[in-house]
């Protein structure tokens, strides 16, 4: 094992279930320290474990529990008619706007300390999931398609993207250490039902052997298949793993 697969794998348990740590934090720490801080006479102590445990609360089913209720009813849907939501389902994803993935490698290579990102058009073709236009990160938020960024988050207008031409999304993740880059192979609830169903996402980060991009939807990551990084195939965990050891 190296060092960049421990992240993915400590990582997968904050992103995979974050209702389950945070209910659990907010349940067995800040909750307890709260009515012991109360019955102490602690009382500015206690509020304070107190406001922290009904914000891990907030957390846990507002960023975990409400979209992993969302994503297993999709997923039951897509599991019902696979035919009918090919990028749900294809193998394989194929990038042809190459000056527009050049453009989201570059970006992604600044390191920028806020999330960032744009839309993109998938399509099937045969049964492989192609993508023929990636907006500019730019053009993006002039058309208005993103409204917002933070430190944590990239705000899109998702309605308009559903209603549209696009299908898919991209978004980029800053890293507090290099190091810790790989942990984002892990895809939460919360990124994977962003749009309506049959739909493609792109996600972009830094690790410490460069700029990063895999692609996934509901149910499936995509792992790049050269450093091109047009063109990407299914993946289970172990193949993570596989690809990590390889970096």
């Amino acid at each position: 094992m190296n060092l960049k697969q421990i992240p993915y794998i400590l990582g997968w348990p904050f992103y995979a279930l974050p209702d389950g740590l945070m209910l659990s934090m907010a349940a067995v720490l800040n909750g307890p320290m709260a009515y012991d801080d109360f019955s102490q006479g602690k009382i500015a102590h206690g509020l304070v474990n107190c406001f922290l445990s009904l914000y891990a609360a907030k957390m846990g089913i507002f960023m975990g529990l409400r979209p992993r209720i969302q994503l297993s009813r999709d997923i039951v849907t897509i599991s019902h008619d696979e035919a009918a939501y090919p990028l749900e389902s294809n193998e394989t994803v194929v990038i042809r706007d190459h000056q527009g993935l050049e453009e989201l490698l570059q970006k992604t290579n600044e390191k920028r300390s806020r999330e960032w990102g744009t839309v993109l058009k998938a399509e099937d073709e045969a049964g492989t999931s192609v993508i023929s236009k990636i907006l500019s990160p730019e053009q993006a938020h002039l058309e208005g398609y993103t409204v917002g960024e933070k430190l944590a988050s990239v705000r899109f207008d998702r309605q308009r993207i559903n209603e549209g031409e696009y299908t898919g999304i991209h978004h980029y993740h800053p890293t507090l250490g290099l190091g810790l880059g790989t942990r984002n192979f892990t895809v939460s609830a919360v990124d994977r039902v962003g749009l309506d169903i049959n739909s493609l996402f792109l996600l972009s980060f830094s690790t410490s052997y460069g700029p990063e991009l895999i692609a996934y939807n509901r149910r499936y990551v995509y792992l790049p298949t050269d450093d091109t990084k047009r063109e990407f195939q299914r993946a289970s965990p172990k193949d993570i793993i596989r690809y990590l050891a390889e970096k």
